[in-house]
């Protein structure tokens, strides 16, 4: 299936290497099983935690396609995009 313009808009972003980092440790410590994130993480890491949570698991919340606008809406809150 082709990606969405949307999609390909999110792969595209250049987030920089502390969000990468962020989204890096969160998608770690969630598939390592660590706890659930609390408000002292930042919204990178809680979307990386739940992605690792969701691949540990083998069941994805949302289809990849879906996660495409998260992403977006995180950067355009940030002034990434």
């Amino acid at each position: 299936m082709p990606l969405s313009a949307t999609t390909t808009k999110a792969l595209a972003l250049d987030l920089g290497p502390a969000i990468d980092g962020e989204l890096q440790e969160g998608y770690r410590d969630g598939l390592a099983g660590e706890p659930e994130p609390g408000g002292n993480r930042s919204d990178w890491y809680r979307h990386g935690w739940l992605n690792g949570r969701d691949d540990r698991r083998c069941e994805p919340r949302q289809e990849a396609q879906a996660t495409a606008p998260e992403l977006l809406a995180l950067a355009k809150r940030e002034g990434i995009t």
